[in-house]
């Protein structure tokens, strides 16, 4: 177990490995953590393929997407991916496959692919994310976040070399002003060991059936049976208007 926390309390007493971060500095510690981790192989790469958008072509102009409509394809909206034999390849999100084996599609080549308007350079979303944290040397990491450079190589190494990665966090990285992003790049780090939603990773389980809390699902029912003429358009009131209404008087 490896815990990041500026204080060698709760999980951090038992952990193998604790990483005494400086408060607000998860994110490079990520970053650094990912940048290891394919430099140890701690990549699964037919999951990548299979489940995530990284195989996608990402134009080297614009930082867009590749899309139909720039090959001049009917399917003007579908994205694509390069397959070492076939070449550009479309992928078909209501399907939620690809128009070819996924075990031939290049996760980080540069390839030029031939467009309505000319050649287009581009690169798989893979190789944009990797250029992203390939600054992020152990040093680097080290000195922003005040831990040895040696520790992050070991965290990174425990990491790689485990068969399944879950994560844990909360207030220290949910709270956060980079909440979003920081949890963001701390999610990759299980995305590349693929081991979401798998035995020993995080579980996504299927939620409870249960009515909304603060009725919405009522009022789009009441907004969609208005646009087809059938009642009257709703105006919600507040709790607070709720409550004095029925002679209460709860604060809100």
């Amino acid at each position: 177990m490896v815990s990041v926390d500026p204080c060698r309390a709760g999980f951090a007493v038992s952990a193998d490995s604790w990483l005494r971060v400086r408060p607000g500095t998860d994110g490079p510690l990520a970053l650094g953590l990912l940048r290891l981790m394919f430099e140890y192989g701690g990549v699964d790469r037919e999951f990548l393929r299979r489940w995530t958008n990284a195989a996608l072509l990402v134009r080297d102009d614009t930082r867009d997407f590749l899309r139909g409509a720039d090959l001049g394809l009917p399917e003007k909206e579908c994205y694509l991916a390069w397959h070492s034999a076939r070449g550009a390849v479309p992928y078909d999100p209501a399907t939620r496959r690809f128009a070819a084996d996924v075990a031939a599609l290049e996760l980080e080549r540069s390839v030029m692919v031939p467009g309505s308007d000319g050649p287009i350079p581009c690169r798989p979303a893979l190789a944009h994310l990797r250029a992203s944290f390939a600054p992020w040397t152990p040093e680097r990491v080290g000195a922003v976040t005040g831990i040895e450079a040696d520790k992050i190589r070991e965290a990174a190494h425990m990491l790689s070399d485990s068969g399944s990665v879950a994560y844990y966090c909360w207030s220290g990285v949910g709270q956060h002003r980079d909440a979003t992003q920081i949890d963001r790049a701390i999610a990759l780090l299980t995305v590349l060991k693929g081991r979401h939603d798998a035995p020993g990773g995080n579980v996504a389980y299927t939620k409870v059936p249960s009515l909304s809390m603060n009725g919405l699902d009522r009022d789009c029912q009441l907004v969609f049976a208005y646009l087809r003429g059938a009642g009257p358009l709703p105006v919600r009131r507040s709790f607070r208007q709720h409550s004095l209404s029925k002679g209460r008087k709860h604060r809100t």
